[in-house]
């Protein structure tokens, strides 16, 4: 468990420098860290593939979970996948607008979804809207849902 440190950023942005440990986490636990925007990059997501509790508390700054690598320069994942997510916490982020930008989030054995006091968040995750397209286009009367088919949260029973 991190708790009250003052620092923006925990791992490098570099996936190549990522300690090994990291492959082996089960548990993050992110507390009162004041200063963190974001929590991981995209490129971190795939080695975390034992991870089954991500939980963040109490970030006043922190605007996205997951952030594109590289950020600033529009890159995204096509697919983020937490196969053995099973409890995912997200209590007081008051600055949260989304969890990650790709064009698919997976966490087939999700249990426990806990979200609470983040006024921000508007959707759980966003895809970069093009350049092309101005954002007056979009009518002001469309309102999007949290969670809509690019989240895909529990096993769909047979």
């Amino acid at each position: 468990m991190l708790s009250s440190i003052k620092v923006e950023k925990i791992w490098h942005d570099q996936h190549a420098v990522q300690p090994p440990c990291v492959k082996n986490l089960a548990s993050i636990a992110v507390q009162s860290c004041s200063n963190l925007n974001y929590l991981l990059t995209s490129s971190m997501v795939e080695s975390l593939a034992q991870l089954k509790s991500l939980e963040i508390c109490n970030c006043k700054s922190m605007e996205e979970i997951v952030v594109p690598e590289g950020i600033g320069e529009g890159k995204m994942m096509s697919k983020m996948v937490f196969p053995k997510l099973l409890i995912l916490s997200l209590i007081r982020l008051p600055k949260l607008t989304r969890f990650c930008t790709s064009n698919l989030l997976e966490c087939h054995s999700l249990k426990v979804l806990t979200l609470g006091k983040c006024p921000e968040l508007k959707e759980f995750i966003s895809i970069p809207s093009s350049a092309d397209v101005p954002a007056m286009s979009k009518p002001d009367n469309t309102k999007s849902a949290l969670f809509d088919d690019k989240v895909i949260l529990f096993q769909k029973q047979a």
